[in-house]
C-alpha cells in the first residue's frame, strides 16, 4: 500500500507527505458488535494523527459473504 500511495499521490492529490508513513491501522467490525464505525475525522490536529493527509481503506471481507462494508465520505 505504501508504494501505491507513493505513485497515486503525486498524480491525483499532490500532498507533501512528510516523514515516514504511519503504521497500518486495522479495524475489524463484526455483526455481533453492530459492525458499525461512526462518523469521525481521521486528522485531529494532535499527535501522530495530526499529520495524516491520506487514508486508504481496504475491504478485506469477501463481498459475496458479507452485508455492508460501504464507505461513506462527508
Amino acid at each position: 500500500l505504501t508504494h501505491m500511495v507513493a505513485e497515486v499521490n503525486p498524480a491525483h492529490f499532490g500532498f507533501d507527505l512528510d516523514g515516514p508513513p504511519q503504521s497500518p491501522q486495522l479495524g475489524e467490525y463484526a455483526a455481533n458488535d453492530g459492525g458499525h464505525y461512526g462518523w469521525h475525522i481521521d486528522r485531529d490536529g494532535t499527535g501522530p494523527m495530526g499529520r495524516r493527509k491520506l487514508t486508504v481503506s481496504v475491504l478485506l471481507s469477501d463481498p459475496d459473504r458479507c452485508k455492508g462494508g460501504d464507505l461513506h465520505l462527508n
